[in-house]
């Protein structure tokens, strides 16, 4: 099993959203563009991240078993589990398959008592996630090893380090770029403002999808951006 994102791009949040801004222009910039800046790149990490856009570090760690235990929830510094093995003293390891939420809630024999967990599922919390395995461990023979995504740091904190794969970082320069002009008090005035913020935006879409066609290993899902009228 190898880390993904090898080579990541570290970066603060003061240079991202300088380099953000100085490339719209303008300048000297206001305490409140500053913080309006940083808001709306808080917000297209999330919404990178809900779009299920690999940004986050990948950290590997374990959890012990406890017999007849379930559930487990982890280290608040992680959002959700990506691929999970279950391992023995004896060095047998072990895939455990991942189901949705509502699958898993469904399984009827909840209390089976079983060797190794066959099953997982993840409830997310607001401040945790919660990791359930069926069946129930019938001892503390087995360990589960899995890959954590790391949640996305408080970027209001302009000295707070980023890590990203080094391809999706001009992907964020420019929904940086878009997010902040819609907000931008007067930023859309004239038509050839607007015409620049939507030529920022087809950028921002062209480089997403190149880079998640770069990332094509770890994404099974090809996401294709359009629109369709009917009338």
């Amino acid at each position: 099993m190898s880390v993904q994102f090898q080579y990541l791009h570290e970066e603060t949040v003061e240079d991202i959203v300088m380099s953000a801004l100085q490339s719209q222009g303008g300048g000297p910039y206001t305490g409140q563009e500053l913080k309006t800046a940083a808001e709306q790149l808080q917000l297209l990490l999330f919404e990178l991240n809900n779009k299920q856009v690999p940004l986050s570090f990948l950290e590997q760690t374990t959890q012990t078993l406890t017999a007849g235990v379930t559930e487990y929830t982890l280290d608040p510094k992680f959002k959700d589990v990506e691929s999970m093995v279950a391992y023995d003293s004896g060095g047998r390891e072990l895939r455990v398959n991942r189901m949705g939420l509502f699958e898993f809630d469904g399984i009827a024999a909840k209390d089976q008592t079983g060797e190794r967990p066959l099953q997982y599922t993840t409830h997310k919390q607001q401040d945790s996630v919660v990791v359930k395995i069926w069946p129930k461990p019938k001892d503390a023979s087995w360990t589960l090893k899995f890959w954590g995504f790391l949640r996305t740091p408080d970027v209001l904190l302009y000295t707070t380090k980023i890590k990203m794969p080094k391809e999706f970082r001009p992907v964020v320069q420019f929904g940086l770029m878009y997010n902040y002009g819609l907000v931008k008090p007067g930023g859309l005035a004239d038509e050839a403002a607007l015409a620049k913020h939507q030529i920022i935006g087809q950028k921002y879409m062209e480089l997403l999808g190149d880079a998640l066609k770069d990332d094509r290993e770890r994404v099974p899902l090809r996401i294709r951006h359009g629109y369709s009228y009917s009338g």
